[in-house]
């Protein structure tokens, strides 16, 4: 399905039944959270996995707003399962103007696609 291609960071729960029941949290080759030790039973190592996935959400996610004519309605659609809309109104002239924050790579993708250029207002 392609997953591995999806950035990630994995999750080791349990971490207290261990001999060194330390919540710990691997970094790969670019110093980002890749691995975090944790264990729900006990809390240990939570307040790093939230940490990890605020660093990896916050590092990646872009905002943008698009203007879609009515015609779009694919594009609107693909934005909607993309991404987190954000925020959705429509003009006078029937134009959706859409607040959409996703991934940078899978927005990226998206605008090649689709050919969002002209279409993104900022």
């Amino acid at each position: 399905i392609g997953a591995e291609c999806v950035p990630q960071i994995k999750v080791y729960n349990k971490a207290d039944r261990l001999a060194d029941p330390a919540p710990r949290v691997d970094l790969d080759a670019d110093g980002q959270a890749a691995r975090v030790w944790c264990s729900a039973a006990t809390g240990d190592g939570m307040p790093q996995l939230l940490e990890a996935v605020d660093g990896f959400l916050g590092r990646s996610l872009t905002r943008h707003r698009l203007q879609l004519p009515p015609s779009a309605g694919r594009v609107r659609a693909r934005l909607f399962d993309s991404g987190r809309v954000l925020d959705e109104q429509v003009t006078d002239s029937g134009d959706w103007l859409i607040e959409v924050e996703m991934p940078a790579a899978r927005f990226a993708r998206l605008a090649r696609q689709e050919n969002l250029e002209g279409l993104v207002i900022d």
